[in-house]
């Protein structure tokens, strides 16, 4: 058996952050940090299984700004951070030959983008809690420098990364054990190649849980539940395949499709100490 070894070397990751009391449950913050990714062995391998020495691990900055507040005597949560991520040294996966990958340096990527979230509690007693909520975030990923052969593709937005994810919900629980769930999301649109001339539809997916816990003579905590996914039985993109490539006569398949309608109930019981 043939083996041989290799390193990465050293990497320094410095990160400082800091953060400013601007009011009573209010507060801003900001922090600067690097990191970085290993490939995968499977990604450093070659077709004919050696090591590609050539393969360097990604290498990050992240810089963020956001705000973390209490509004309406704690009615109200608010949390909204704004974020730009620098990426050297990009891996993607290669198709080589059907179901084999190898991964590659693709040059230098932007990940600018917000995130956010919204919760109110409409009601909030001793009986019963009323909180609906709005999450998500909002990006444009692309590539700085990205040159494939005699493909360029700089410019072009980030591969298999949608460029929005908003969800809305509801949480509603009581004090005698019932509660139910509801969030309805949103996803927008991604390519499904480098090149950008192939996308998936934006989708959107509602999913409903309701529950019941109790106890059992005060030592056996148990909880019923049921539920159903995808409410509105919405046809969408459940993962892609970037750059899929067919072999043969076959198509290239990007996509494969998720779940529709289903339905899904259980329970569980604990033991109180």
């Amino acid at each position: 058996m043939r083996t041989q070894n290799y390193t990465f070397g050293t990497v320094w990751l410095p990160r400082i952050g800091l953060s400013y009391k601007v009011g009573k449950g209010k507060n801003i913050y900001t922090s600067v940090s690097k990191g970085f990714s290993v490939p995968a062995v499977a990604e450093t391998l070659t077709p004919e299984g050696q090591i590609n020495t050539n393969l360097q691990p990604e290498i990050g900055w992240n810089y963020e700004i956001g705000f973390k507040g209490n509004w309406l005597d704690n009615k109200l949560y608010a949390e909204a951070t704004l974020f730009s991520t620098q990426i050297e040294n990009l891996l993607v996966a290669r198709r080589t030959a059907d179901d084999q990958y190898v991964g590659i340096n693709a040059g230098s990527s932007s990940h600018p983008g917000v995130e956010f979230l919204l919760n109110y509690k409409v009601l909030d007693s001793k009986k019963i809690q009323i909180t609906p909520y709005i999450s998500g975030a909002i990006n444009h990923f692309k590539f700085k420098e990205f040159v494939d052969g005699e493909a360029y593709y700089s410019g072009n937005e980030l591969t298999g990364v949608p460029d929005k994810q908003l969800n809305f919900g509801l949480d509603v629980y009581t004090k005698t054990g019932f509660s139910v769930n509801a969030s309805y999301r949103i996803i927008g649109e991604m390519p499904m190649n480098d090149a950008n001339t192939k996308y998936t539809q934006a989708y959107s997916l509602l999913d409903i849980k309701i529950a019941y816990a109790f106890t059992i003579l005060k030592i056996l905590k148990t909880e019923w539940n049921a539920g159903v996914n995808n409410a509105l039985n919405k046809k969408y993109t459940a993962s892609i395949v970037p750059n899929a490539v067919g072999f043969g006569a076959t198509q290239p398949r990007y996509y494969y499709p998720g779940n529709p309608v289903n339905y899904f109930g259980g329970f569980s019981i604990s033991y109180l100490f």
